[in-house]
């Protein structure tokens, strides 16, 4: 029976782009007495293709008095009405039932495997605009597009690598405070604990790979780095840190869920500092177009090269929320919560964060992100003088960062594109003597995304 459907919506198929055959109504042309089921069929036919719902419903209400319906054209019907209430995953069914019995129908093979790219399904979206592209028969159009989907699926799924560089002018290289003597002690700094001038160059990188391995499953793999090499007698002031990230990620239209095992590794004037290992997990939630939500929670464990008593465990829980009021702006607000403990109680911490960001993209390519920070921290013991000297307080810093980056998108040579930089920092400490200080930065960075 399917065979002979199958023959018979080909031909209804046939007769639509034929303008002699085609019999294309509104809704009030349409009468269940003056159309013949062949005219019907076309006339439901292009209204599916064409998403025209209203038109569908109307000719539907007529079809439903034909004794003999076409199954295939009745599951393409389902599939349509599906999709456009939203219910993308019956839709998709109905649609790979349609192509079971009518694989030849690239129309239906690309509008499915537009539904399978929207949910990150790489692998079957691939292989149904691969057929698209291999159809002699398919229109050029249909051809064409179907490449530019196998080219984004591409993109998706090749390594994403990015690297920036920046000349640094640090004149507060070892975060001291600028005051002289050491709170009620009767201690005066010496040179080497006041702030110290550095010049050098920083660089970050990062690489990583998602691979589709089934329906809308991935697996992650990244890789991400940044350091500070100083100049002349700095070098103790020399910085490196590595993180890679092994795991797993569901994705689709509406959400993301990953869970990643990582590692870190750091190291500080030249040789090993800590080892960090943890789990991070992180879901992703989209509510529309304008709206997006994004949470974090990353548990750590941490070992200290040189100071082999010494272990810490953190807890991070991170909130936000960005939103598209135009297409060339947004804005982002974020609350951040990090719990520390160390076996050296002084080391141990809480700390309370928000954040708000502004972007935006004007004319033909000048863009502009600014970004505010401020948070709270504060430690579970009394402060140590170079572990020698208890201080009679705990202590309890507020920090707050205020960021400028500008670039224009044509200033570029071979994707190199060069960002002016602004940084402004203040630390506020109750033990202004040792951690209260503030830092300024402009500074002019190169960015390359690959």
């Amino acid at each position: 029976m399917y065979c002979r459907r199958l023959t018979q919506l080909t031909m209804v198929i046939s007769c639509v782009f034929c303008a002699s055959h085609v019999v294309y109504a509104s809704e009030k042309m349409v009468t269940c007495t003056s159309i013949q089921q062949k005219d019907l069929e076309a006339l439901m036919y292009r209204a599916a293709q064409s998403k025209d719902m209203k038109t569908l419903k109307t000719s539907y209400q007529c079809y439903e008095k034909v004794e003999k319906k076409d199954p295939l054209l009745m599951l393409l019907i389902q599939a349509v009405i599906q999709e456009n209430k939203g219910q993308y995953a019956q839709a998709q069914a109905h649609y790979k039932k349609v192509l079971k019995y009518a694989p030849s129908l690239y129309r239906v093979q690309y509008t499915l495997g537009s539904l399978l790219y929207a949910d990150y399904k790489n692998k079957e979206a691939h292989q149904l605009f691969q057929n698209i592209r291999h159809n002699t028969k398919a229109s050029d159009t249909y051809r064409k597009y179907a490449g530019d989907y196998l080219a984004a699926i591409d993109r998706r799924e090749k390594f994403d690598m990015s690297f920036n560089a920046n000349f640094v002018v640090n004149k507060n290289v070892n975060n001291a405070s600028p005051i002289k003597t050491i709170e009620n002690t009767g201690f005066v700094k010496n040179k080497d604990m006041l702030p110290q001038k550095a010049y050098g160059i920083a660089a970050s990188f990062s690489i990583g790979k998602n691979t589709n391995i089934i329906d809308s499953h991935y697996i992650d793999v990244s890789n991400s780095g940044s350091g500070t090499i100083y100049f002349g007698d700095k070098k103790e002031f020399n910085e490196f840190n590595n993180r890679t990230n092994i795991g797993y990620r569901y994705q689709d239209r509406k959400k993301m869920i990953s869970i990643a095992p990582f590692f870190t590794y750091q190291m500080y004037g030249n040789k090993s500092y800590a080892y960090l290992g943890g789990l991070r997990f992180q879901y992703k939630y989209t509510f529309n177009d304008k709206v997006r939500f994004s949470h974090v929670t990353e548990v750590s464990g941490t070992q200290y090269a040189e100071e082999k008593n010494r272990k810490s465990s953190t807890l991070l829980l991170s909130n936000s929320v960005i939103w598209y009021p135009t297409n060339s702006q947004y804005v982002t607000v974020g609350l951040s919560h990090t719990f520390s403990k160390s076996t050296i109680k002084h080391y141990g911490y809480n700390e309370h964060a928000l954040s708000v960001g502004w972007g935006m993209t004007a004319g033909k390519g000048f863009h502009v992100d600014i970004s505010a920070r401020i948070s709270g921290k504060k430690f579970k013991d009394k402060a140590w003088l170079g572990h020698i000297i208890k201080l009679n307080k705990i202590r309890s810093d507020r920090n707050y960062a205020l960021d400028f980056t500008f670039y224009h998108k044509k200033l570029q040579w071979r994707g190199f594109i060069p960002k002016l930089n602004v940084e402004l920092r203040k630390q506020v400490s109750n033990i202004p003597s040792m951690y209260s200080h503030a830092e300024n930065h402009v500074y002019l960075s190169v960015d390359r995304d690959f």
